[in-house]
């Protein structure tokens, strides 16, 4: 029987959200289980879809809110229903069912608005900005994050408004914008390190670490994920380890450096197979693809390239598919271009037209969900 009371397991599961702890999650649920109240039990299946969120196992995350979802409606908390609302709308969006996102987001945001919760109406606008941000429209990600700056800096959360200033970032390194990018990730860098908030400081520092990954300034991304990776064992957040371990092992692979790729590939597999995060092992799989393509091993890539195909397929990660399926493709296109070469590989799949090189799938970046949100963590409100 659980010794904690509700209010001490309530924070319990903030600060596992915090550093994306299914395992501390799933734990508190089963404590939440225990106290046999309506309240906790409708936390208790909230803290559990954010657990599966976490691993990427969105049906049954899915399954879990809509459950939190009838208890909330049923004990007439408006702002649990508000909250769990905005988190199916973060599985959906991280599915890439972008326009059940936003409808669910939108139902969020007008139910905190109501219910005249400014903090949340700042992240879930935030999260609005997200979905826009992933379709590739950056003027309505930009709007949307300068609303939700506004709010926050106004109510004086500081956290807030590191996160998303590191999202404005995001925006301005996904169009080209590098100096706006860099400007905008140390801007909230200093305010995670006022705030001492290391996690905080650790996803800012893979963002600086990918402006110079995509710069090919391979050496200071390097030393940047390294820096991570020490903050992010220090603070015992193993999904930033795995991450940051992929980081790196992407940079090896930009530089030929391939036995280094490989080891630390692998190393971030078994640490995503460990944390249950099938998202992430589908990722690994794929960079370890791109580099037996590199090698020349074909048949070798081919065959990781399928595994994380049936993986995104099976998580509905729509972009994930395309990026893998142009994998395959340029697999098939450079195969044909060698004697007997076609007739090596496994005939699996068609090759996509226009294919050239593999893309790489990094394995993290910088949050896309303001304050202590990590990559895919949908968070209750």
């Amino acid at each position: 029987m659980s010794t904690r009371t509700f209010q001490e397991l309530k924070d319990a599961v903030d600060k596992a959200n915090s550093i994306n702890d299914a395992v501390s999650l799933m734990k508190c649920a089963d404590e939440l289980d225990a106290l046999a109240t309506p309240e906790a039990e409708a936390a208790a299946h909230s803290a559990r879809g954010v657990g599966f969120a976490l691993g990427s196992n969105y049906p049954v995350a899915l399954e879990h809110y809509h459950r939190a979802l009838g208890k909330f409606e049923e004990l007439g908390n408006g702002s649990g229903v508000a909250g769990v609302t905005g988190n199916i709308g973060l599985v959906h969006m991280n599915t890439g069912n972008y326009p059940a996102a936003l409808d669910h987001l939108h139902h969020a945001l007008a139910l905190h608005e109501e219910l005249g919760e400014r903090r949340h109406v700042a992240r879930v606008t935030g999260n609005i900005g997200n979905v826009y941000g992933n379709t590739g429209n950056y003027p309505a990600a930009l709007e949307h994050y300068q609303r939700s700056l506004d709010v926050l800096e106004e109510l004086g959360i500081r956290s807030g408004v590191a996160g998303v200033t590191g999202n404005i970032g995001i925006a301005h390194e996904n169009t080209g914008n590098y100096p706006a990018a860099l400007e905008h990730y140390h801007r909230a860098l200093a305010i995670y390190e006022e705030l001492e908030d290391r996690s905080g400081v650790a996803r800012v520092i893979v963002g600086i670490g990918n402006v110079h990954f995509r710069t090919g300034n391979y050496p200071s991304a390097l030393e940047h994920y390294h820096r991570a990776l020490a903050i992010d064992k220090e603070q015992g957040d193993r999904s930033g380890v795995a991450a940051s371990t992929g980081n790196i092992g992407n940079v090896h692979s930009s530089t030929g450096n391939y036995p280094a790729a490989l080891e630390h590939f692998h190393r971030a597999f078994a640490l995503h197979e460990e944390l249950g995060d099938r998202s992430g092992v589908a990722r690994v799989t794929s960079n370890i693809g791109v580099v037996h393509f590199h090698t020349d091993n074909y048949p070798e890539a081919l065959e990781h390239y399928h595994r994380a195909l049936a993986i995104h397929q099976e998580l509905g990660e729509s972009s994930g598919v395309a990026a893998v399926t142009i994998n395959i493709g340029s697999v098939h296109q450079r195969a044909r271009q060698l004697p007997g070469g076609a007739r090596a590989l496994p005939p699996r799949a068609s090759p996509a037209r226009g294919a050239r090189q593999p893309q790489r799938c990094g394995t993290r970046h910088l949050q896309h969900h303001y304050s202590d949100d990590r990559d895919r963590g949908a968070r209750q409100s």
